[in-house]
């Protein structure tokens, strides 16, 4: 191969250790790598895309399973580092050394958030490709993803301050031998919460049995439906 130490490095020293960003924002930094021999391309582009993919298996009347899958895609701008989109004549040959290339994208308001899953994922990612005359047979491509972080706005829903409060009660022992109940108590400050806030919660046990508690813990869960 003739290209090696691709990097992609972006702007900030936040970014660069997270590759995390929000709607809205701008993805830039520098593209680079080192030519180890000359070679020649059309173009050198770099791609921003975003997409969501879902994959299913489907049983046809046939009683056959089908394999389903759909894309839709969120973000795909383009940037020319080198040549253009309008010049399909384009030469220019990479010299032997480092190369650099400064890359700027602006990302749509109304991204969803980074996800992944089994059967589904919603993924964000530069794909950096060397556009190569047609007779070398050869086109270079990279690829970094980024997480992107979904703005949710709380201010109109009228539920999400609404605060929670739980209790549930569990008896000790068989019906014939029971030794009382422990109470608890579970309270919220409000039912919606967003990426990155803490969860403060107020939990009140009652032990009513003759037994001692070894300790309580609470556990986060994330239900997919």
């Amino acid at each position: 191969m003739k290209i090696e130490s691709v990097e992609v490095s972006f702007r900030d020293d936040y970014s660069q250790q997270r590759r995390l960003y929000f709607p809205g924002q701008t993805v830039s930094g520098t593209f680079s790598f080192r030519v180890t021999e000359t070679f020649t391309v059309n173009s050198v582009v770099m791609k921003c895309k975003g997409k969501t993919h879902v994959e299913w298996t489907d049983t046809d009347s046939k009683g056959d399973d089908k394999e389903i899958d759909v894309d839709e895609m969120h973000l795909e701008d383009v940037q020319y580092l080198i040549g253009s989109e309008y010049d399909k004549n384009f030469r220019q040959d990479l010299y032997v050394g480092e190369h650099r290339h400064e890359f700027s994208f602006k990302l749509p308001e109304n991204l969803p958030t980074s996800y992944e899953n089994k059967h589904a994922y919603v993924r964000y990612y530069l794909k950096a490709k060397f556009y190569r005359p047609e007779w070398t047979k050869t086109d270079y491509e990279f690829k970094e993803h980024f997480t992107v972080i979904g703005l949710i706005d709380l201010n109109g829903d009228r539920r999400a301050m609404q605060p929670v409060n739980s209790t549930d009660t569990d008896t000790v022992g068989c019906c014939c031998c029971a030794e009382g109940p422990i109470v608890s108590e579970f309270k919220l400050e409000r039912t919606c919460y967003v990426p990155g806030e803490f969860i403060n919660i107020r939990a009140l046990i009652d032990n009513k049995t003759s037994k001692k508690m070894s300790g309580s813990r609470v556990e986060l869960w994330m239900i997919k439906k």
